[in-house]
């Protein structure tokens, strides 16, 4: 049977519980930040790259079209696809991040809940 010291130890647990998932959703919101940062950096290295294929390009005498066109719309594709992937890892990250989040918290505060439960009954037998 417990004591009312449950009842502290429990209440305490739940703003644990809730510290932690507060916490869990700043970091979410720093990696959603983050992603963006890394994103526009991948996409001027893309856009750098380009136009320096381009001056490339020109400085040798070619027409921008056939081969040099295409491949600078193959360097503008893999660019998109990069910040694609960045996008999509990050948001991975995120999703776990929080659904560990969710599931701490319900953890956290079930077993809070029960150590209140258990210093409400020893207080209760107790006749007071």
């Amino acid at each position: 049977m417990g004591s009312p010291f449950d009842i502290i130890t429990g209440t305490a647990g739940i703003f644990q519980s809730i510290g932690q998932f507060n916490q869990a959703k700043s970091n979410a919101r720093s990696l959603a930040s983050e992603a963006g940062i890394v994103a526009t950096n991948r996409a001027r290295e893309i856009e750098s790259l380009a136009a320096t294929q381009r001056v490339s390009y020109l400085n040798s005498g070619l027409e921008m079209e056939g081969t040099p066109a295409a491949v600078i719309a193959d360097t503008h594709q893999i660019g998109r696809e990069d910040v694609a992937a960045i996008n999509s890892s990050y948001k991975k990250q995120i999703k776990n991040l929080m659904t560990q989040a969710r599931a701490n918290l319900l953890s956290g505060l079930l077993t809070s809940s029960a150590q209140i439960g258990s210093g409400v009954m020893s207080i209760a037998g107790a006749g007071g």
